[in-house]
């Protein structure tokens, strides 16, 4: 049981038997009173024990209290208790793991507790309290629990869907383990479990690279014996411990191997690309004017013929395809040695309309960037560089791209992105023309990363700012601007009223459609991630992360929003210790809704609203960062602003941008109950066409149908088998439980056409309608993004929903 109470006593710290009481008397200034309590005796405890352990507890000794707990201790149990005489008194407990605070629990005098412990420090805070004088004494029980070693709680290997026996059976005490496939099996899935939910686990040769519990994962296979190694640590990284499954995958009969048409490995020279030899669908990113591609391509079995079209090629050499301007993509079909087993692999081409240059130097970017025209891309060879201030600007531009011919400024490399410097001052990018696209690249040490002024139509994308004085970026009577899957790390501001994103107008309407979408915002306590004054309209502010990463307690909220017509959803808020409401809201016509505000917050409340109009929120969660149903419950509000109604999450119903008198309908399969998947229908016949979004993991979202408890759409984790094209494909999505995994959770991607539905698993894999044409009861379908308009679709919200 907890209760919420106002109270006038506000602070009261107790050293041994010693009271401090701040008293703040109604309508006046505040009071002190240092001394000696006379009854302190009745708000001390008369016993506190924790179960199997000896503190040497003194009820006039506030602590601290030392307890140092094996790894193996998972769980706590403490039984506090006081003088039930005393009816005033209340009893309250809290538990900080790290930084972070778990709830205030309100419980009675000799009530048994049970807490969970995690792995390292933590801090058990014991509370008694006294209403009628407001004075309390808190007792601290400092908790170290020895790190957990590295260890695996489940291991279970896929065959598609279907479990692969393990042998012997999975035990967490056990490191290696066998398994046995048919020669047919080429790859494996694998799914796993950590015992600590802080233990660290990696591949072998990956580089560092973290796995993540309960995700799925596959690996290839060649015939004989392969061996997964997964190395398990401590949330330290000590401790690790490796598991190893040596996966034997039968050579196969003469007979089978004659049959055998799968690849072994494709190389395609100057790109990466992920093979999978059930895979049969990739994606590589041409500039406008390539005219051959080489390739490299080994099968499984040697002696199987290879053909380019009618051509056949040798396999391990390299294979020159020219690319006519029209083609959208290549395949590859390969024949096995008897002839009767052919596999395509195709490569879809995403080609790219711009003139590209290339920089390597501040000049020389300083220099492409003032004299940029449409369709100019500017890439970026890794490196610093370091600009040379004019005025108060480093890089700057008044050059406009247009819409469908954008100037595009990105790194060239993907995981080597570039990095623009200043001299702690200025700003790095100073844009005031329209039709930008800014991708892949760091801002640090400067005031102001990217200033936008009067622009239109601005994307920036995949960026990450770091030590920045004032702000990472401003927009100033800027519309139609998006900024989305970004890092702001917190810098320790200068002027901790700004904001790591301002949003400014000077006038109603002078800004306006601006959306922030899958961003991290790390703040220092003392200022906000985001900032929109109150001549800002259509914000939408979906699927960020808001963290205040500072030890200390700061004063400002995550977000300030008094901008109107906006909404936010789906986004995490992580205000740690500082014990604001993240999310301060005015303005008018704003909707707040399907936001989690973390268990671990010192509050409950996820928004002040103390003025505006029209403001309202609707299902908002009090939940761990990883969404879990059956962990969450309502968050709180404050302030007298705000109308709070039980949904705001809109109805809408899906259409192909072409065909929008066509939507997105649901079936069930012709034989199996029970089993349902979504297909094109006409708008006014088809059952079941609503749809809504509902927040997932960190930044994600599921689409789910309201009409079915089960009615999430998903993909079978090992979708990427079944597309060939959009055109020819063997399998779809359907609906099924909520469940954890990459293959439920999906980015939402607007742009001027309509929206694109990438999967988690992959960012590059997009919904699409499969078919030549759009016919009534064709599959939706996840295929490699070439930017096609059968992978876009209108969002229609209905009226009635």
């Amino acid at each position: 049981m907890s209760r919420v109470r106002n109270f006038r006593l506000v602070l009261v710290w107790v050293y041994a038997a010693t009271v401090v009481v701040l008293l703040s008397a109604c309508g006046g200034s505040p009071e002190t009173r240092e001394g000696v309590y006379e009854d302190y005796e009745d708000v001390l405890l008369t016993q506190l024990t924790i179960e199997g352990h000896d503190i040497a507890f003194e009820p006039a000794k506030a602590g601290p209290y030392y307890l140092t707990l094996e790894e193996n201790v998972k769980t706590l149990a403490f039984t506090a208790s006081f003088n039930d005489a005393n009816e005033d008194l209340e009893l309250y407990y809290q538990v900080k793991e790290g930084e972070e605070w778990g709830r205030n629990e309100e419980i009675e005098s000799g009530e048994r507790v049970e807490i969970d412990m995690e792995e390292g420090a933590s801090l058990l805070e014991i509370k008694l309290y006294e209403t009628e004088t407001g004075v309390h004494m808190t007792y601290n029980i400092i908790l170290e629990r020895e790190a957990v070693l590295g260890q695996l709680s489940r291991l279970a290997l896929y065959r598609g869907e279907e479990v692969i026996n393990l042998s012997p059976d999975f035990d967490p005490d056990i490191y290696e383990y066998e398994a046995n496939v048919g020669y047919s099996q080429c790859s494996i899935g694998y799914r796993f479990n950590t015992v600590g939910r802080n233990n660290q686990v990696r591949l072998m040769d990956s580089q560092g690279e973290r796995l993540n519990n309960q995700e799925y994962y596959q690996a290839n296979l060649e015939p004989g014996e392969n061996h997964l190694d997964l190395f398990v640590s401590n949330y330290k990284g000590e401790g690790e411990r490796r598991y190893t499954v040596t996966v034997k995958r039968s050579v196969g009969e003469e007979a089978e191997q004659n049959k055998n048409a799968n690849l072994k490995s494709l190389e395609i020279e100057g790109k990466e690309i992920d093979f999978y030899c059930n895979q049969t669908a990739y994606l590589i990113e041409l500039n406008r004017n390539t005219d051959h591609v080489n390739i490299r391509v080994r099968p499984e079995v040697r002696g199987v013929t290879l053909y380019y079209g009618d051509n056949d090629f040798r396999q391990d050499e390299d294979y020159e395809i020219e690319l006519e301007e029209s083609m959208q993509s290549f395949s590859i079909r390969a024949e096995s040695l008897d002839g009767t087993v052919s596999r395509i692999y195709r490569v879809y081409l995403n080609r790219l309309a711009t003139n590209r240059s290339y920089v390597s130097t501040a000049e020389e970017l300083r220099t492409a960037i003032l004299n940029a025209q449409a369709n100019d891309e500017i890439r970026l060879e890794p490196g610093d560089y370091v600009g040379a201030l004019t005025g108060e600007i480093y890089f700057q531009s008044a050059n406009s791209g247009s819409t469908l011919n954008p100037i595009i400024l990105r790194s060239d490399e993907e995981d080597e992105p570039a990095r623009l410097l200043g001299d702690s001052s200025g700003t790095l990018l100073s844009l005031t023309g329209s039709h930008w696209l800014i991708e892949n690249i760091e801002f640090a040490d400067a005031a102001t990363g990217i200033r936008l002024t009067n622009n239109n139509s601005v994307t920036v994308s995949d960026i990450e700012t770091t030590n920045l004085l004032d702000q990472a970026i401003m927009l100033q009577n800027s519309s139609s601007i998006t900024i989305k899957d970004s890092n702001f790390y917190s810098s320790q501001l200068a002027n901790p009223q700004q904001a790591q994103i301002q949003i400014r107008a000077e006038q109603e309407a002078a800004s306006d459609n601006i959306r922030l979408s899958r961003n991290v915002f790390e703040v220092d306590g003392r200022s906000p991630g985001i900032d929109v004054n109150e001549y800002v309209g259509d914000v939408s502010l979906e699927a960020n992360v808001f963290r205040n990463v500072a030890d200390g307690e700061g004063v400002s909220p995550l977000v300030k929003f008094a901008g109107s017509e906006s909404v936010a959803r789906f986004n995490h808020f992580l205000p740690g210790e500082q014990g604001v409401v993240p999310l301060v809201l005015s303005g008018n016509n704003n909707q707040v809704y399907e936001n989690i505000l973390s268990r671990n917050a010192s509050t409950t409340s996820l928004i002040q609203a103390d003025n505006g109009s029209d403001l309202f929120a609707a299902e908002n969660y009090l939940s761990w960062l990883t969404y879990d149903e059956d962990e969450h419950e309502p968050a709180t509000y404050a302030g007298s602003a705000l109308t709070v109604q039980t949904q705001l999450n809109p109805r809408f119903t899906l259409r192909p941008v072409e065909r929008p008198d066509l939507c997105l309908g649901i079936v069930e399969h012709e034989t199996e109950d029970d089993f349902f998947f979504p297909i094109l229908q006409n708008c006014d016949e088809a059952e079941f066409k609503l749809w809504h979004f509902e927040v997932a993991s960190e930044r994600y979202v599921y689409i789910k149908s309201p009409d079915f408890e089960e009615g999430y759409l998903t993909l079978p984790p090992d979708y990427y088998e079944y597309c060939q094209s959009l055109l020819e494909n063997t399998y779809g999505a359907f609906l099924y439980d909520n469940v954890l995994g990459f293959a439920q959770q999906w980015a939402i991607d607007y742009d001027e056409e309509g929206i694109q539905l990438s999967n988690k698993f992959n960012r590059d894999w997009v919904l699409g309608v499969g078919g030549g044409t759009y016919t009534l009861g064709n599959r939706l379908v996840a295929c490699p993004n070439v930017n096609n308009v059968r992978q876009k679709f209108i969002l229609q919200v209905e009226a009635d929903s």
